[in-house]
């Protein structure tokens, strides 16, 4: 994340078209953030105002150090923050409850988000 943009690999380097990744990008869309798919390099995230991952059974992680250097002010951001709450409510609003949880669906969650804002 830098000046409010969202920044993601592109699926040719090798990160997992998942359903988490793409239901972040659609909350980040409907919150009207920008979205981008580049390469990132080590300065890239260094350099960030704010900086996440994200895993099925995680979520959103945030990440506040890399390589010993702080990301922003050392603490979640607000924009991960802001992105985190729209995920649960996707979630809670059009996912599929198991184990007694919400869960993301791909077919229900995921729709349309490839390409750039």
């Amino acid at each position: 994340m830098k000046n409010a943009r969202l920044t993601t690999p592109p699926l040719w380097t090798g990160v997992l078209d998942g359903v988490t990744r793409g239901a972040i990008l659609r909350v980040a869309r409907e919150q009207g953030l920008e979205t981008m798919e580049e390469p990132l390099t080590m300065h890239d995230l260094y350099t960030s105002d704010e900086c996440f991952a994200t895993a099925t059974r995680l979520e959103i992680v945030p990440i506040v150090w890399v390589d010993g250097r702080r990301i922003g002010d050392g603490a979640p951001g607000p924009i991960t923050n802001k992105i985190q709450r729209g995920f649960k409510d996707l979630v809670n609003r059009e996912g599929t409850a198991i184990y007694g949880r919400q869960v993301p669906r791909k077919s229900r969650l995921v729709g349309g988000v490839k390409g750039h804002n």
